[in-house]
């Protein structure tokens, strides 16, 4: 019996994730994210403190953070939907200041990349078929948003749209107005 009680974390781990939690709602996130590191350094292999750091971090906008966290977490544990909604909205956020920066073919890589990890999700395709469509390549944009207008919602737990969009209306509803953003943008309306 005693055995199939699970092992409480040491205390100095849990009350780094204590304060890590009291940073974050004081909204003190460079403070959490070093009380997370330090429970980290105490737990290297944690799927929740992976996930905590990556979500912390990319509420400072550290892109390329939450990729490495997000990667360790999936070299070491099932990829989760979490896991890949994170790596979505990182690479996303990494594609969105490439093409700020008007650097186009590498707003494409990272817009891919996103898209790859959750293609599911109405606005990186959006994202990604405009930034397609702004190199030129109108045929393969015009076809991603097709792709994305004929999916189907699922509310499967291993799809990645389940986790963040809990009625098939609120997923049609962000799938439609990407769809009517596009093609208004594209002169296709």
């Amino acid at each position: 019996e005693n055995n199939l009680v699970a092992a409480p974390k040491p205390p100095a781990v849990t009350d780094d994730i204590k304060q890590a939690h009291q940073h974050l709602v004081a909204g003190n996130l460079h403070d959490a994210e070093l009380s997370y590191l330090r429970a980290l350094k105490k737990s290297p292999t944690s799927s929740e403190l992976l996930l905590d750091l990556a979500n912390v971090t990319l509420m400072q906008n550290k892109f390329n953070d939450v990729l490495l966290y997000v990667d360790r977490h999936d070299q070491k544990h099932t990829p989760t939907s979490v896991s890949k909604r994170l790596r979505s909205v990182a690479n996303s956020g990494n594609g969105k200041l490439a093409e700020e920066a008007g650097d186009l073919p590498l707003a494409e890589k990272s817009y891919a990349q996103a898209y790859a990890a959750n293609p599911n999700e109405p606005w990186v395709s959006l994202s990604y078929a405009k930034v397609l469509r702004k190199q030129g390549d109108s045929v393969a944009a015009n076809a991603l948003i097709e792709k994305m207008v004929g999916s189907v919602y699922s509310h499967d737990s291993n799809v990645t749209v389940s986790h963040f969009y809990p009625t098939s209306s609120d997923y049609v509803r962000d799938r439609n107005f990407a769809a009517s953003l596009y093609y208004s943008e594209a002169g296709q309306w």
